[in-house]
């Protein structure tokens, strides 16, 4: 298992090897930004244009749909707003996988892809 410094470096690694190996997937697999530092005035806007605590760090469209793919290096936290994501969504039969390797989630979304 390889080690990162950051969910969003090994986040950068994923989709950067299935942007280049598997070009005929691109698009199907992407990031919706919902974090970050923002001032508050435009933390305001983006709530009431929809961004929402917690969704996955990759929405990825399979074959059989949406699948929710949340990225951990070890030690990390599912916080209380993903976990009610992750809840959400199950309940409405869409699938949320916790990732805590980079190998790990690039098995996933292949199987996911039927690659």
């Amino acid at each position: 298992m390889e080690n990162h410094k950051s969910e969003a470096e090994m986040q950068a690694e994923i989709f950067q090897y299935f942007w280049n190996e598997y070009p005929k997937t691109r698009r199907l697999l992407f990031h919706v930004p919902n974090g970050g530092s923002r001032n508050k005035i435009e933390a305001v806007r983006l709530r009431a244009q929809g961004v929402v605590k917690g969704v996955t760090d990759f929405i990825l469209l399979g074959l059989n749909g949406m699948v929710g793919i949340e990225l951990k290096i070890p030690g990390g936290i599912i916080s209380d707003d993903q976990q009610k994501i992750h809840s959400a969504w199950i309940k409405q039969g869409y699938k949320v996988c916790v990732c805590w390797s980079k190998e790990e989630a690039i098995s996933i979304i292949k199987q996911e892809l039927g690659l």
